[in-house]
């Protein structure tokens, strides 16, 4: 196993959080930019990435037993790249909102693969390990992109996205450094077993977490700009701390889940819970970003 792997296969989780949030502090320079248009297609350039990843994601596991893992990364990053860059060149919130669906499509095909390729190459406490560190460091791409996203917001609304670049970096390191592999075997032997209810009921569960927790890249910008709190700048700093507890946390998963046990998602829930009552007390930008973080 060469030394690159497990930054190479944590590179492209980085990729997937990048996808959508990372332009987020650029949010009030676009409705800005694009005076007049409805406030729901401002709020799209943010979310319309998600809404191709459900369905590429599906796509991503059935092209896995034809073409392989790796091939599928390159592909996918080639399609963030070309379209996360290229946003910064529309003229229309049409062909805007075009690029970030494409975006999406390009995050679908990568985003189940970031997390199967470590089910690939690792086992037992490593592997949790490794699922640890994966979110950590895709944390930790997303603090750097949304700093780095307000910061060149400051020049205009098409700089930030500019920060898609990173995803070149990660193709290169996938072209490099991931093990060629071949397309998944369906084996005739094997028998298929039906999913348990409570899988669903765990999934419809996550989906409404992340909604939830999605609200506050979607809002903040725009909530700090008629607050008059701060800038794209400010925007990108507090965006940026949402991701903060989410690393630290991730770092030290095996720990917490030795020591909560059963009650880790609950006391999560919790926490996530008096976080937004925080939230929604708060007009101070110290107490916003303990209560994001």
């Amino acid at each position: 196993m060469n030394r690159m792997l497990k930054p190479t296969i944590i590179s492209i989780a980085m990729a997937t959080v990048m996808a959508g949030a990372a332009i987020s502090p650029a949010l009030g320079l676009i409705a800005a930019n694009f005076s007049g248009t409805n406030p729901t297609y401002i709020k799209l350039v943010l979310t319309a990435p998600s809404l191709l990843i459900i369905p590429f994601s599906f796509l991503s596991s059935y092209l896995t037993k034809r073409i392989s893992k790796r091939t599928i990364v390159l592909i996918g990053l080639a399609i963030y790249v070309i379209s996360g860059v290229g946003a910064q060149f529309t003229n229309t919130i049409g062909m805007l909102l075009a690029f970030r669906f494409l975006l999406g499509a390009g995050v679908g095909l990568v985003m189940p693969l970031s997390f199967t390729l470590i089910s690939d190459y690792f086992t037992g406490k490593e592997q949790v390990k490794m699922m640890g560190y994966n979110t950590a460091f895709s944390n930790f791409g997303g603090i750097v992109t949304m700093l780095l996203a307000g910061y060149l917001a400051s020049f205009n609304w098409r700089m930030p996205f500019n920060v898609y670049w990173l995803g070149l970096i990660i193709f290169l390191l996938v072209f490099f450094f991931l093990p060629k592999d071949k397309p998944l075997e369906n084996s005739q032997d094997t028998k298929k077993t039906k999913i348990p209810i409570g899988i669903y009921g765990l999934a419809l569960a996550a989906c409404f977490v992340m909604l939830v927790y999605y609200a506050i890249a979607t809002n903040m910008a725009l909530y700090l700009e008629q607050s008059k709190l701060g800038g794209s700048q400010t925007a990108g700093l507090v965006i940026a701390f949402t991701t903060v507890g989410g690393m630290i946390t991730s770092m030290i998963l095996v720990r917490l889940e030795m020591l909560l046990k059963s009650f880790l998602i609950p006391i999560s829930l919790l926490v996530m819970g008096l976080a937004f009552a925080g939230l929604s007390l708060s007009h101070s930008i110290p107490i916003i970003l303990i209560s994001v973080s």
